[in-house]
């Protein structure tokens, strides 16, 4: 399961570690001297982190509903243990 669902966090976790070093890039040098390529790397950067957040806010969610479900789950069938036996 981790292998397949954390994914996508370790990919934010990256993206976002190359989206950092390219605006450090882009934003240490002045104005004039930022060449296209530079440009194209930092907004490339930018489109994929920004595709990244979107991959583990759905992947967060999923997440979040299936522990709750399983704590809704286990605490349904707490209730019902607690009322047979007590």
């Amino acid at each position: 399961e981790a292998e397949k669902k954390y994914q996508d966090i370790i990919d934010f976790q990256l993206k976002k570690d190359n989206f950092e070093k390219a605006k450090m890039a882009v934003e240490s040098r002045p104005q004039k001297e930022r060449t296209k390529e530079m440009i194209d790397a930092y907004n490339k950067a930018v489109n994929e982190f920004n595709a990244a957040v979107k991959k583990v806010n759905q992947r967060n969610d999923e997440l979040n509903n299936s522990r709750s479900r399983l704590l809704n789950n286990w605490n349904s069938t707490a209730d019902s243990f607690t009322k047979s036996h007590v």
